[in-house]
């Protein structure tokens, strides 16, 4: 009987020495057999031809076996949208594997926009489904699929969800929330998020916050088009990050001052070409608000130098000793890669007031300067079509093609000179800068 013992306890310090020294590996975890080919070919035919497969599709999303089958079958559904899919899509939201649950999230999003609008009923049962997700979901990549739909979804009670996710989840909810809706304000009008505060997203600048973070309440400020953002668009000018200088560039185009075209004219400057683009925009839709001296009109004139450097190969002034902040790019080749090439194209996409032809003469002469020394063919090519958008912004002015009937320096054909010319016209109808 003690013989007995020792072996046991001899047998019980060996297992746990061997487990302790790694001579006993782990048994690795088993791998799920692959996901049936057949079945995900099927899926991918019927969703190209636009077909739910009599009913097989559907099924596949609600039945199959296997979570991968369903979750590729719901993403087809998607992609489908038709409004008659609502019933499994909104099923799939309590599926018990969390890809599945987050694909119906995404499908009932695209729903949400259907080309064949949803009725009231429909809605809202999605609503109520959406917003039982969000109360019960602990999947940090399904809620944010969640938070998606529900941005897409833009009833009222999804913006009230919404508003309150801002104000009290934490950063990463907060900042998905916040997008959510600005997207919602940009594709549905601002009024739609008339009654959420600004401060949650104002609160999302914070220097120490995630750059996502950062850009969602970037974004949310730009486009809710709302005087009380402007101090907070102020600060953001200055960000690290070019995609939330770039935003609050762009929010001043709607609400901002004559006393703010001296800011948006440094950003001019910055070596980030979308961020120039969007400060460039602004300050056209800013000149077209002048009814007297414009200063937005004299930030723009400072283009013209500029240009005229860069054209010919030259670092503009700013750049010398200067260290480029995030987003900055390598040194471009031509004017039309570089800052100053997109703000001019910014410039004339939106256009300027009667009034501010002269400036758009001043840069059409600095490239024509620009382009008789210009290094190569390609910079060349550049600078004939930035002239060409230039000529037809003027155009746009007048309601009458004139100028791109010669712009270009013989470069840009004649057939394209004119589609660009009758657009242009065509879309304001010489009613000026484009609101």
């Amino acid at each position: 009987m003690r013989r007995s013992h020792s072996v046991r306890a001899l047998s019980t310090w060996v297992v746990a020495f061997s487990l302790l020294s790694g001579c006993v590996r782990s048994v690795p975890p088993v791998k799920p057999p692959p996901v049936d080919a057949q079945t995900i070919e099927r899926i991918q035919a019927w969703e190209d031809a636009r077909s739910l497969g009599n009913g097989a599709l559907v099924s596949l999303a609600a039945t199959a076996p296997d979570a991968r089958v369903r979750a590729r079958a719901l993403r087809a559904l998607a992609r489908i949208q038709d409004p008659a899919t609502l019933e499994p899509v909104i099923a799939g939201l309590k599926d018990e594997a969390a890809a599945v649950r987050g694909e119906a999230a995404f499908a009932a999003g695209v729903l949400a926009l259907s080309w064949e609008p949803l009725v009231d009923a429909e809605l809202a049962a999605l609503e109520r489904a959406l917003l039982e997700a969000g109360r019960t979901e602990r999947d940090a990549d399904v809620r944010r699929a969640v938070v998606e739909a529900l941005g897409r979804l833009g009833t009222p009670g999804a913006v009230a969800w919404l508003s309150e996710r801002m104000r009290e989840a934490d950063g990463a909810e907060a900042a998905w929330a916040t997008q959510a809706l600005g997207v919602l304000a940009r594709t549905r009008g601002a009024a739609v998020v008339a009654q959420v505060p600004l401060a949650p997203a104002e609160a999302l600048l914070a220097a120490e916050r995630p750059v996502e973070a950062r850009q969602a309440g970037a974004h949310f400020l730009a486009t809710v088009k709302r005087p009380e953002a402007l101090h907070a668009l102020r600060r953001c000018l200055g960000d690290a990050d070019a995609d939330v200088r770039a935003s609050c560039a762009r929010g001043f185009g709607d609400v901002g001052g004559p006393e703010d075209a001296v800011v948006l004219g440094r950003l001019l400057e910055d070596t980030v070409p979308r961020v120039a683009a969007e400060a460039a925009r602004s300050l056209a839709k800013l000149a077209a608000a002048c009814s007297g001296p414009c200063t937005a009109v004299d930030a723009l004139e400072a283009l013209a130098a500029r240009a005229r450097r860069v054209a010919r190969g030259m670092a503009p002034p700013a750049a010398a000793g200067a260290s480029a902040p995030e987003g900055a790019k390598a040194p471009v080749e031509t004017l039309a890669r570089s800052s100053e090439g997109h703000a001019l194209l910014a410039l004339a996409q939106q256009g300027l007031p009667a009034f501010g032809r002269p400036v758009l003469e001043s840069l059409r002469l600095a490239l024509a300067d620009a382009e008789r020394g210009a290094a190569s063919d390609v910079a060349r090519a550049d600078l004939a079509w930035l002239d060409c958008r230039l000529a037809a912004a003027m155009d746009r002015q007048e309601g009458t093609l004139k100028e791109v009937l010669g712009c270009g320096y013989g470069r840009v054909p004649e057939a394209r000179r004119l589609a660009l010319g009758l657009r242009e016209v065509a879309q304001t109808k010489g009613q000026g800068a484009v609101s």
